[in-house]
Protein backbone atom coordinates (compact mmCIF):
# COMPACT_ATOMS: atom_id res chain seq x y z
CA UNK A 1 0.00 0.00 0.00
CA UNK A 2 1.58 3.28 -1.11
CA UNK A 3 0.29 5.63 1.56
CA UNK A 4 3.22 7.92 0.73
CA UNK A 5 1.11 9.23 -2.14
CA UNK A 6 -1.27 10.78 0.39
CA UNK A 7 1.31 13.40 1.41
CA UNK A 8 3.21 16.08 -0.54
CA UNK A 9 6.67 15.45 -1.90
CA UNK A 10 8.00 18.32 0.22
CA UNK A 11 6.79 20.85 2.77
CA UNK A 12 6.75 24.62 2.59
CA UNK A 13 7.11 27.26 5.27
CA UNK A 14 3.82 28.86 6.35
CA UNK A 15 4.02 32.06 8.38
CA UNK A 16 1.89 35.05 9.30
CA UNK A 17 1.68 37.58 6.47
CA UNK A 18 3.46 40.88 7.06
CA UNK A 19 2.51 44.24 5.59
CA UNK A 20 5.50 44.02 3.26
CA UNK A 21 4.34 40.65 1.91
CA UNK A 22 1.15 42.11 0.51
CA UNK A 23 3.05 43.85 -2.30
CA UNK A 24 3.94 40.38 -3.62
CA UNK A 25 0.70 38.64 -2.70
CA UNK A 26 -1.74 41.22 -4.06
CA UNK A 27 -1.69 40.03 -7.70
CA UNK A 28 -2.60 36.51 -6.53
CA UNK A 29 -5.67 37.45 -4.49
CA UNK A 30 -7.94 37.64 -7.54
CA UNK A 31 -7.09 34.03 -8.48
CA UNK A 32 -6.85 32.79 -4.91
CA UNK A 33 -10.21 34.03 -3.63
CA UNK A 34 -12.64 31.13 -3.50
CA UNK A 35 -15.64 33.23 -4.57
CA UNK A 36 -15.90 36.28 -6.83
CA UNK A 37 -15.71 39.55 -4.90
CA UNK A 38 -18.02 42.50 -5.46
CA UNK A 39 -14.92 44.64 -5.62
CA UNK A 40 -11.86 43.27 -7.50
CA UNK A 41 -9.00 42.36 -5.17
CA UNK A 42 -5.80 42.83 -7.12
CA UNK A 43 -3.58 45.53 -5.57
CA UNK A 44 -2.34 46.48 -2.12
CA UNK A 45 -5.12 48.98 -1.49
CA UNK A 46 -7.95 46.62 -2.43
CA UNK A 47 -6.35 43.72 -0.52
CA UNK A 48 -6.22 45.81 2.66
CA UNK A 49 -9.85 46.85 2.15
CA UNK A 50 -10.84 43.21 1.62
CA UNK A 51 -8.97 42.05 4.74
CA UNK A 52 -10.64 44.73 6.83
CA UNK A 53 -14.04 43.66 5.51
CA UNK A 54 -13.37 39.98 6.32
CA UNK A 55 -12.89 40.87 10.00
CA UNK A 56 -16.44 42.20 10.33
CA UNK A 57 -18.57 41.57 12.23
CA UNK A 58 -16.46 39.98 15.02
CA UNK A 59 -14.52 37.57 12.81
CA UNK A 60 -10.90 36.73 13.55
CA UNK A 61 -9.01 36.88 10.27
CA UNK A 62 -5.83 34.99 9.38
CA UNK A 63 -3.65 35.53 6.32
CA UNK A 64 -0.63 33.26 5.95
CA UNK A 65 2.26 33.57 3.52
CA UNK A 66 3.66 30.42 1.89
CA UNK A 67 7.41 30.28 1.33
CA UNK A 68 9.54 27.71 -0.44
CA UNK A 69 13.31 27.93 -0.03
CA UNK A 70 12.99 31.55 1.06
CA UNK A 71 10.80 32.60 -1.87
CA UNK A 72 7.16 33.62 -1.46
CA UNK A 73 5.04 31.22 -3.53
CA UNK A 74 1.47 31.70 -2.31
CA UNK A 75 -0.93 32.54 0.47
CA UNK A 76 -3.82 31.20 2.57
CA UNK A 77 -6.54 33.22 4.23
CA UNK A 78 -9.45 32.19 6.41
CA UNK A 79 -11.51 33.50 9.29
CA UNK A 80 -13.31 32.15 12.33
CA UNK A 81 -15.57 33.12 15.19
CA UNK A 82 -16.75 30.96 18.06
CA UNK A 83 -16.94 27.40 16.62
CA UNK A 84 -17.41 28.34 12.98
CA UNK A 85 -14.78 29.04 10.30
CA UNK A 86 -14.61 29.95 6.63
CA UNK A 87 -11.84 29.33 4.11
CA UNK A 88 -11.52 32.46 1.97
CA UNK A 89 -8.60 31.89 -0.36
CA UNK A 90 -5.81 29.49 -1.29
CA UNK A 91 -3.15 30.23 -3.88
CA UNK A 92 0.01 28.40 -4.82
CA UNK A 93 2.40 29.53 -7.56
CA UNK A 94 1.97 27.45 -10.70
CA UNK A 95 5.57 26.23 -10.53
CA UNK A 96 4.91 24.65 -7.10
CA UNK A 97 1.80 22.76 -8.12
CA UNK A 98 1.72 19.07 -8.93
CA UNK A 99 3.55 18.15 -5.71
CA UNK A 100 0.40 17.23 -3.73
CA UNK A 101 0.76 20.46 -1.75
CA UNK A 102 -2.76 21.78 -2.30
CA UNK A 103 -4.57 19.25 -0.10
CA UNK A 104 -1.81 19.54 2.48
CA UNK A 105 -2.41 23.30 2.72
CA UNK A 106 -6.11 22.71 3.33
CA UNK A 107 -5.33 20.11 5.98
CA UNK A 108 -2.93 22.62 7.56
CA UNK A 109 -5.80 25.13 7.79
CA UNK A 110 -8.08 22.50 9.35
CA UNK A 111 -5.40 21.63 11.91
CA UNK A 112 -5.04 25.30 12.84
CA UNK A 113 -8.81 25.75 13.13
CA UNK A 114 -9.05 22.69 15.37
CA UNK A 115 -6.45 24.33 17.62
CA UNK A 116 -8.80 27.31 17.82
CA UNK A 117 -11.71 25.07 18.89
CA UNK A 118 -13.58 25.42 15.60
CA UNK A 119 -16.05 22.61 14.94
CA UNK A 120 -17.15 23.37 11.38
CA UNK A 121 -15.52 25.07 8.41
CA UNK A 122 -17.23 26.03 5.17
CA UNK A 123 -16.13 27.34 1.83
CA UNK A 124 -18.10 28.91 -1.00
CA UNK A 125 -16.53 28.16 -4.36
CA UNK A 126 -16.88 29.83 -7.71
CA UNK A 127 -17.65 26.82 -9.91
CA UNK A 128 -15.79 28.49 -12.78
CA UNK A 129 -12.60 27.47 -10.96
CA UNK A 130 -12.46 24.11 -12.67
CA UNK A 131 -11.85 21.19 -10.35
CA UNK A 132 -11.89 23.20 -7.11
CA UNK A 133 -15.07 21.50 -5.90
CA UNK A 134 -13.57 18.04 -6.49
CA UNK A 135 -10.47 19.19 -4.63
CA UNK A 136 -12.49 19.94 -1.49
CA UNK A 137 -14.65 16.85 -1.83
CA UNK A 138 -11.50 14.71 -1.92
CA UNK A 139 -10.60 16.12 1.46
CA UNK A 140 -13.97 15.14 2.93
CA UNK A 141 -16.02 18.31 2.48
CA UNK A 142 -19.73 17.83 1.83
CA UNK A 143 -22.27 19.88 -0.10
CA UNK A 144 -23.96 22.55 1.96
CA UNK A 145 -26.08 24.19 -0.71
CA UNK A 146 -26.03 25.17 -4.36
CA UNK A 147 -27.29 28.44 -5.79
CA UNK A 148 -27.15 30.37 -9.03
CA UNK A 149 -26.82 34.15 -9.06
CA UNK A 150 -28.17 35.20 -12.46
CA UNK A 151 -27.56 38.88 -11.79
CA UNK A 152 -23.82 38.39 -11.58
CA UNK A 153 -23.80 35.53 -14.06
CA UNK A 154 -21.91 33.38 -11.58
CA UNK A 155 -22.53 30.03 -9.98
CA UNK A 156 -21.28 29.14 -6.54
CA UNK A 157 -21.21 25.94 -4.53
CA UNK A 158 -21.07 25.90 -0.75
CA UNK A 159 -19.32 23.04 1.04
CA UNK A 160 -18.69 22.28 4.69
CA UNK A 161 -16.42 20.07 6.76
CA UNK A 162 -17.09 18.94 10.33
CA UNK A 163 -13.87 19.19 12.33
CA UNK A 164 -13.87 16.32 14.83
CA UNK A 165 -12.38 17.19 18.24
CA UNK A 166 -9.25 15.34 19.28
CA UNK A 167 -9.85 12.56 21.78
CA UNK A 168 -6.98 12.32 24.27
CA UNK A 169 -6.39 9.07 26.12
CA UNK A 170 -4.98 11.17 28.99
CA UNK A 171 -4.86 14.89 29.66
CA UNK A 172 -1.83 16.69 28.15
CA UNK A 173 0.68 18.26 30.51
CA UNK A 174 0.43 22.05 30.66
CA UNK A 175 4.23 22.15 30.58
CA UNK A 176 4.20 21.31 26.87
CA UNK A 177 2.82 24.79 26.17
CA UNK A 178 6.13 26.19 27.50
CA UNK A 179 8.22 24.60 24.75
CA UNK A 180 10.02 27.21 22.69
CA UNK A 181 11.59 27.50 19.24
CA UNK A 182 10.14 26.65 15.87
CA UNK A 183 6.87 24.76 15.99
CA UNK A 184 5.82 22.81 12.91
CA UNK A 185 3.08 20.91 14.73
CA UNK A 186 0.46 21.98 12.18
CA UNK A 187 2.50 20.29 9.42
CA UNK A 188 2.61 17.12 11.54
CA UNK A 189 -1.14 17.32 12.13
CA UNK A 190 -1.83 17.83 8.41
CA UNK A 191 0.38 14.87 7.44
CA UNK A 192 -1.28 12.72 10.10
CA UNK A 193 -4.71 13.61 8.73
CA UNK A 194 -3.65 12.52 5.24
CA UNK A 195 -2.01 9.29 6.38
CA UNK A 196 -4.96 8.42 8.62
CA UNK A 197 -7.35 8.89 5.70
CA UNK A 198 -5.37 6.28 3.73
CA UNK A 199 -4.66 3.86 6.56
CA UNK A 200 -8.27 3.62 7.72
CA UNK A 201 -9.21 2.24 4.29
CA UNK A 202 -7.59 -1.04 5.31
CA UNK A 203 -10.39 -3.18 6.84
CA UNK A 204 -8.00 -4.74 9.34
CA UNK A 205 -7.10 -1.40 10.93
CA UNK A 206 -9.11 -0.90 14.11
CA UNK A 207 -7.56 2.29 15.49
CA UNK A 208 -4.87 4.86 14.72
CA UNK A 209 -3.15 6.82 17.48
CA UNK A 210 -1.08 9.96 17.09
CA UNK A 211 1.79 9.90 19.57
CA UNK A 212 4.53 12.33 20.59
CA UNK A 213 4.26 15.62 18.72
CA UNK A 214 0.56 15.14 17.96
CA UNK A 215 -0.18 14.79 21.68
CA UNK A 216 2.11 17.63 22.76
CA UNK A 217 1.05 20.02 19.98
CA UNK A 218 4.72 20.75 19.46
CA UNK A 219 7.19 19.63 16.82
CA UNK A 220 10.44 20.99 15.48
CA UNK A 221 12.89 19.81 12.85
CA UNK A 222 14.16 17.07 15.18
CA UNK A 223 10.70 15.64 15.88
CA UNK A 224 9.36 12.44 14.37
CA UNK A 225 5.73 12.01 13.40
CA UNK A 226 4.74 8.94 15.41
CA UNK A 227 1.66 6.91 14.49
CA UNK A 228 0.47 3.68 16.10
CA UNK A 229 -1.69 1.50 13.85
CA UNK A 230 -3.71 -1.09 15.78
CA UNK A 231 -5.58 -3.94 14.18
CA UNK A 232 -5.39 -7.55 13.05
CA UNK A 233 -5.32 -9.67 9.93
CA UNK A 234 -3.25 -9.71 6.74
CA UNK A 235 -3.85 -6.00 6.01
CA UNK A 236 -1.23 -5.09 8.60
CA UNK A 237 1.42 -6.93 6.60
CA UNK A 238 1.13 -4.26 3.90
CA UNK A 239 2.42 -1.57 6.25
CA UNK A 240 6.03 -0.71 6.88
CA UNK A 241 7.50 -0.75 10.39
CA UNK A 242 9.79 1.90 11.80
CA UNK A 243 10.87 5.19 10.25
CA UNK A 244 10.38 6.40 6.72
CA UNK A 245 11.01 9.95 5.50
CA UNK A 246 7.92 11.52 3.97
CA UNK A 247 7.89 15.15 2.81
CA UNK A 248 11.09 15.71 4.77
CA UNK A 249 9.57 14.43 8.05
CA UNK A 250 10.57 11.12 9.64
CA UNK A 251 7.32 9.18 10.01
CA UNK A 252 7.63 6.37 12.56
CA UNK A 253 4.94 3.71 12.18
CA UNK A 254 4.22 1.37 15.10
CA UNK A 255 2.08 -1.52 13.89
CA UNK A 256 0.42 -3.51 16.68
CA UNK A 257 -1.38 -6.78 15.96
CA UNK A 258 -4.17 -6.88 18.54
CA UNK A 259 -4.68 -10.61 17.98
CA UNK A 260 -1.22 -11.48 19.27
CA UNK A 261 -0.69 -8.41 21.45
CA UNK A 262 -3.94 -7.20 23.05
CA UNK A 263 -3.77 -4.06 25.24
CA UNK A 264 -3.95 -6.02 28.52
CA UNK A 265 -0.57 -7.60 27.67
CA UNK A 266 1.28 -4.35 26.88
CA UNK A 267 4.36 -3.45 28.90
CA UNK A 268 4.80 -0.18 30.78
CA UNK A 269 6.69 1.47 27.91
CA UNK A 270 3.93 0.86 25.37
CA UNK A 271 1.21 1.83 27.84
CA UNK A 272 3.01 5.09 28.57
CA UNK A 273 3.44 5.87 24.87
CA UNK A 274 -0.22 5.17 24.13
CA UNK A 275 -1.44 7.10 27.17
CA UNK A 276 0.22 10.19 25.64
CA UNK A 277 -1.69 9.96 22.39
CA UNK A 278 -4.65 11.31 20.48
CA UNK A 279 -7.15 9.05 18.79
CA UNK A 280 -7.09 9.80 15.06
CA UNK A 281 -9.38 6.97 14.00
CA UNK A 282 -11.43 4.22 15.63
CA UNK A 283 -13.45 1.58 13.79
CA UNK A 284 -16.01 1.46 16.62
CA UNK A 285 -16.50 2.55 20.22
CA UNK A 286 -15.42 -0.81 21.67
CA UNK A 287 -11.78 -0.26 20.67
CA UNK A 288 -11.90 3.21 22.25
CA UNK A 289 -13.17 1.80 25.54
CA UNK A 290 -10.56 -0.95 25.41
CA UNK A 291 -7.73 1.55 24.94
CA UNK A 292 -9.01 3.90 27.64
CA UNK A 293 -9.20 1.03 30.10
CA UNK A 294 -5.72 -0.25 29.16
CA UNK A 295 -3.93 3.08 29.66
CA UNK A 296 -5.82 4.02 32.83
CA UNK A 297 -3.61 4.16 35.89
CA UNK A 298 -5.35 2.67 38.89
CA UNK A 299 -4.34 2.89 42.54
CA UNK A 300 -3.23 -0.74 42.75
CA UNK A 301 -0.70 -0.27 39.93
CA UNK A 302 0.40 3.07 41.37
CA UNK A 303 1.17 1.54 44.80
CA UNK A 304 3.01 -1.44 43.31
CA UNK A 305 5.30 0.78 41.23
CA UNK A 306 5.89 3.20 44.10
CA UNK A 307 6.97 0.43 46.42
CA UNK A 308 9.19 -1.09 43.74
CA UNK A 309 11.05 2.21 43.23
CA UNK A 310 11.44 2.76 46.97
CA UNK A 311 13.18 -0.64 47.10
CA UNK A 312 15.41 0.25 44.15
CA UNK A 313 16.44 3.46 45.92
CA UNK A 314 17.33 1.39 48.98
CA UNK A 315 19.47 -0.97 46.92
CA UNK A 316 21.76 1.96 46.09
CA UNK A 317 21.61 3.47 49.59
CA UNK A 318 19.17 6.33 48.97
CA UNK A 319 16.43 5.39 51.40
CA UNK A 320 15.49 7.95 54.11
CA UNK A 321 18.48 8.38 56.38
CA UNK A 322 16.47 7.39 59.51
CA UNK A 323 15.83 3.97 57.92
CA UNK A 324 19.51 3.10 57.54
CA UNK A 325 20.41 -0.27 59.11
CA UNK A 326 16.81 -0.79 60.32
CA UNK A 327 14.23 -3.46 59.49
CA UNK A 328 11.26 -1.55 58.11
CA UNK A 329 8.46 -2.60 55.80
CA UNK A 330 9.87 -6.12 55.72
CA UNK A 331 13.33 -5.10 54.51
CA UNK A 332 16.74 -4.35 56.02
CA UNK A 333 17.93 -0.99 54.63
CA UNK A 334 21.62 -1.75 55.00
CA UNK A 335 23.33 -0.03 52.03
CA UNK A 336 24.98 3.35 52.84
CA UNK A 337 24.50 6.20 50.38
CA UNK A 338 28.27 6.78 50.27
CA UNK A 339 29.11 3.15 49.47
CA UNK A 340 31.13 4.02 46.36
CA UNK A 341 33.05 6.73 48.16
CA UNK A 342 34.05 4.09 50.72
CA UNK A 343 35.08 1.83 47.87
CA UNK A 344 37.26 4.59 46.46
CA UNK A 345 35.41 5.45 43.24
CA UNK A 346 34.25 9.07 43.13
CA UNK A 347 32.96 8.65 39.57
CA UNK A 348 30.75 5.69 40.55
CA UNK A 349 29.53 7.61 43.59
CA UNK A 350 28.27 10.48 41.42
CA UNK A 351 26.71 8.08 38.91
CA UNK A 352 24.80 6.58 41.85
CA UNK A 353 23.53 10.07 42.76
CA UNK A 354 22.31 10.54 39.19
CA UNK A 355 20.57 7.17 39.29
CA UNK A 356 18.94 7.99 42.62
CA UNK A 357 17.73 11.33 41.31
CA UNK A 358 16.14 9.75 38.24
CA UNK A 359 14.41 7.13 40.40
CA UNK A 360 13.14 9.89 42.66
CA UNK A 361 11.81 11.85 39.68
CA UNK A 362 9.99 8.70 38.56
CA UNK A 363 8.60 8.40 42.08
CA UNK A 364 7.27 11.94 41.85
CA UNK A 365 5.25 11.16 38.72
CA UNK A 366 3.78 8.10 40.44
CA UNK A 367 3.02 10.18 43.53
CA UNK A 368 1.04 12.52 41.29
CA UNK A 369 -0.90 9.54 39.86
CA UNK A 370 0.83 9.72 36.50
CA UNK A 371 2.65 7.15 34.43
CA UNK A 372 6.40 7.64 34.21
CA UNK A 373 7.23 9.54 31.00
CA UNK A 374 10.08 8.69 28.66
CA UNK A 375 13.49 9.54 30.09
CA UNK A 376 14.09 12.45 27.71
CA UNK A 377 10.97 14.26 29.01
CA UNK A 378 11.16 13.58 32.76
CA UNK A 379 13.34 16.49 33.84
CA UNK A 380 11.40 18.92 31.66
CA UNK A 381 8.03 17.87 33.07
CA UNK A 382 8.80 17.20 36.72
CA UNK A 383 8.96 20.86 37.94
CA UNK A 384 5.37 21.32 36.75
CA UNK A 385 3.79 18.48 38.73
CA UNK A 386 0.99 19.52 41.05
CA UNK A 387 2.67 18.09 44.18
CA UNK A 388 6.38 18.48 44.89
CA UNK A 389 8.29 18.21 48.18
CA UNK A 390 9.34 21.42 49.95
CA UNK A 391 12.23 23.35 48.36
CA UNK A 392 12.31 20.96 45.41
CA UNK A 393 13.59 23.54 42.90
CA UNK A 394 16.52 24.68 45.06
CA UNK A 395 17.45 21.10 45.99
CA UNK A 396 17.39 20.09 42.33
CA UNK A 397 19.63 23.04 41.50
CA UNK A 398 22.01 21.92 44.26
CA UNK A 399 22.30 18.50 42.63
CA UNK A 400 22.74 19.94 39.13
CA UNK A 401 25.35 22.56 40.02
CA UNK A 402 27.31 20.53 42.55
CA UNK A 403 30.88 19.62 41.66
CA UNK A 404 31.42 16.01 40.60
CA UNK A 405 34.41 15.70 42.89
CA UNK A 406 35.14 14.07 46.22
CA UNK A 407 34.37 17.35 48.00
CA UNK A 408 31.18 17.92 45.98
CA UNK A 409 29.75 14.48 46.71
CA UNK A 410 28.23 15.29 50.09
CA UNK A 411 26.38 18.37 48.83
CA UNK A 412 24.83 16.54 45.89
CA UNK A 413 23.99 13.40 47.86
CA UNK A 414 22.43 15.38 50.72
CA UNK A 415 20.16 17.23 48.28
CA UNK A 416 18.93 13.98 46.73
CA UNK A 417 18.40 12.37 50.13
CA UNK A 418 16.36 15.38 51.26
CA UNK A 419 14.13 15.09 48.18
CA UNK A 420 13.77 11.32 48.74
CA UNK A 421 12.75 11.87 52.35
CA UNK A 422 10.19 14.52 51.41
CA UNK A 423 8.55 12.20 48.90
CA UNK A 424 8.71 9.00 50.96
CA UNK A 425 7.38 10.57 54.15
CA UNK A 426 4.49 12.07 52.19
CA UNK A 427 3.73 8.68 50.62
CA UNK A 428 3.69 7.15 54.10
CA UNK A 429 1.19 9.78 55.22
CA UNK A 430 -1.22 9.03 52.37
CA UNK A 431 -0.88 5.27 52.75
CA UNK A 432 0.98 4.47 49.54
CA UNK A 433 3.85 2.74 51.38
CA UNK A 434 2.78 -0.06 53.70
CA UNK A 435 3.09 -3.76 54.37
CA UNK A 436 6.04 -5.96 53.45
CA UNK A 437 7.59 -4.21 50.46
CA UNK A 438 10.05 -6.95 49.68
CA UNK A 439 7.60 -9.86 49.71
CA UNK A 440 5.20 -7.85 47.57
CA UNK A 441 8.00 -7.22 45.10
CA UNK A 442 8.89 -10.93 44.99
CA UNK A 443 5.29 -11.79 44.16
CA UNK A 444 4.90 -9.23 41.37
CA UNK A 445 8.32 -8.60 39.82
CA UNK A 446 8.87 -10.36 36.46
CA UNK A 447 12.35 -11.50 37.50
CA UNK A 448 10.91 -13.56 40.35
CA UNK A 449 7.59 -14.69 38.92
Amino acid sequence: MEIERAVPTKLVNIRTTSRNDIDLLAPWFKDGCCTPQNQPVRDVHTVLQYQQLMQQPDWEYQCMTIEDEGQIVGYLDYRYRKHLAEILGVYLDTHRRGQRLGLHLLRWIIADLRQRNCQKVFVTIDTKKGGAVDWYLALGFQYREKRNDTHEDTSTTSLYYDIPPLLYLSLPQKAYTLLQGENIYLHHAALALALTHSLQELPGVQAILGLGSLFRHFADSWSDLDLAVLGSGPDLAELWRGERNLAGIDVDLFVVDLASSPPDTWDASRLQACSESVLLFARDTSIVQCLQFAVSFDEKEQIRKIQEIVLKLGWIGFQPRVWYDLHKYGYLWSVPYDLWMRRGSTASAHVTIDTALDLTVQLLFLTNKQRIPDVKWRRFLVPHLSWLPPHFASLLDQVDTGQRTQDGFLSRATAVLTIVEGVVFYLEEIGRINGDLYQTYLRTAPDYS
